[in-house]
């Protein structure tokens, strides 16, 4: 049984997009996850996560958001969740049950340590891609 597919959305060398919106078509109706690599096309590539069926979305903060690196980003779907919640694989930076318990805090927390000069100016940075004409709008809004 597949249990996950792992997709680049963009290849930054030659920035060619992936089909992620056909890997999405491909595990719906599956119980594989799919997981995509945003590192270098959140913010200026179109990733409607939700509306495509994609599970997981992780980006940095030092190639397409223009932000000094440091930060991690990651979105997750219920049905990802879910499955997280069954896996008996240790983790710590991925303990995605520690994260949410965190962030349904009021203010929201982390469990972490945040790169906190990259997440105060990523908001920033995404107003300027969408001034040059990017997406306005990141599955991590």
């Amino acid at each position: 049984m597949i249990e996950s597919v792992l997709a680049q959305h963009s290849e930054s060398s030659t920035g060619v997009l992936h089909d992620v919106r056909g890997y999405a078509r491909a595990t719906h109706g599956t119980s594989a996850v799919l997981i995509v690599d945003a590192v270098s096309s959140l913010g200026i590539a179109d990733l409607p996560m939700d509306a495509w069926g994609v599970d997981v979305v992780v980006a940095g903060s030092q190639k397409a958001l223009m932000t000094p690196p440091g930060l991690a980003t990651t979105c997750v779907s219920e049905r990802a969740y879910a499955a997280s919640e069954r896996a008996s694989s240790p983790r710590f930076y991925f303990d995605w049950a520690r994260t949410r318990t965190a962030q349904d805090t009021d203010p929201p927390l982390t469990p972490f340590t945040p790169a906190i000069f990259s997440a105060t100016i990523t908001p920033s940075c995404m107003a300027l891609c969408a001034s040059q004409g990017g997406p306005t709008r990141s599955p991590m809004a």
